[in-house]
């Protein structure tokens, strides 16, 4: 039954990653914002995973970082001309890029 668990768990990480890997496409197709949100959630749940594996996830030092890393994502975006993170060209080069992987 270790075996069962141990593939089940397996199962559940690999349709997460399928599910999160075609909404990063999605993101990327789409850029400017939509993509400037999704790379922040996902430094976000990442910053919270690392704490989460040092046991930090909710006190002091882990709070600070969070706001940190919310201010760093916020300056940054203010910093890119009126928000866009992808030029239309690298768009269009990403489209066609997707598009001969998945036709």
């Amino acid at each position: 039954t270790e075996d069962l668990v141990v593939f089940k768990l397996f199962i559940t990480r690999l349709i997460s990653g399928v599910i999160v890997l075609a909404i990063a496409v999605a993101a990327m197709l789409l850029g400017g914002n939509i993509l400037f949100a999704f790379v922040a959630l996902i430094s976000m749940i990442g910053l919270f995973e690392l704490y989460r594996a040092s046991g930090i996830e909710k006190k002091g030092p882990a709070i600070a970082g969070y706001i940190g890393a919310l201010l760093y994502e916020m300056l940054l975006w203010a910093a890119v001309s009126e928000g866009e993170l992808m030029a239309a060209a690298d768009q269009q080069a990403l489209k066609n890029l997707v598009s001969a992987y998945f036709g």
